[in-house]
């Protein structure tokens, strides 16, 4: 009932190789979205862009065991609000993130260009 995204601010593919944490693109998450999940995730500005804590998620820092823990606690204990996260996530994934959704995005901000 609940799907996780512990995305991390700094990823590193290899040793010594550079750091691509700002540049990864979160799949899952939509997938989660289109899923009807209740989502914590990571508190990360690229997240961010499309979660807000406590409307479609929760969200936590990325390196705060204990943080996710208690999300994961509320979540348990509380049906209601894991209907709202789950409710509001797809809601937002429907009206902006479909490919569908994404074209007429497109095509709008071609014919007001």
């Amino acid at each position: 009932d609940v799907a996780l995204l512990p995305n991390q601010p700094s990823v590193r593919p290899e040793e010594g190789r550079s750091d691509i944490g700002s540049w990864t693109s979160p799949l899952k998450l939509f997938e989660y979205m289109a899923a009807r999940k209740a989502i914590i995730a990571s508190d990360l500005a690229v997240l961010r862009e499309v979660l807000k804590h406590e409307e479609n998620a929760l969200l936590c820092a990325a390196d705060s065991v204990d943080a996710w823990a208690q999300a994961l606690g509320r979540l348990r204990g509380d049906p209601t609000l894991r209907t709202k996260l789950a409710d509001s996530a797809l809601s937002d994934f429907l009206k902006n993130y479909t490919w569908k959704a994404r074209c007429k995005a497109l095509l709008k901000a071609l014919a007001d260009g």
